[in-house]
């Protein structure tokens, strides 16, 4: 079946499929700075230590993370996926549409990489 397929058809179709692999990873990173913002900061946890009760009280956690750029990141990816939907179906008459739609969803995926990159080493620098 992928043999019936034309290049830009494969290009859209793997783009899709990046896209839906960093959501993801997007959501993961999402929920690991979640936990580490609000379920560590301010946390006061009890430890039994040689029969005595010891409390462990975390300070606030701030996490550079960019919010605005992850919630694009996000929109785009979901753009991207949405965006690659049709173009199976375009006919090979009006294939500059079929070229257009591959190559602004090849776009979107590149954004939302760039993002999700600078994202990722804005929050591993915070830990050096």
């Amino acid at each position: 079946m992928e043999e019936c397929k034309d290049g830009w058809e494969r290009l859209s179709g793997l783009v899709s499929n990046l896209s839906i692999s960093l959501l993801a990873l997007l959501l993961f990173l999402l929920i690991a700075a979640y936990f580490m913002a609000n379920a560590l900061g301010n946390a006061q946890i009890t430890v039994p230590v040689q029969g005595k009760e010891v409390k462990v009280n975390f300070p606030p956690i701030y996490l550079p993370l960019d919010f605005w750029m992850l919630k694009n990141a996000v929109l785009a990816l979901f753009v991207a996926v949405i965006l690659g939907l049709p173009v199976p179906v375009i006919s090979e008459r009006i294939k500059g549409i079929k070229v257009g739609l591959s190559v602004i969803q090849t776009g979107l995926f590149a954004y939302a990489l760039y993002s999700i990159v600078e994202s990722i080493l804005n929050f591993i620098a915070m830990f050096s």
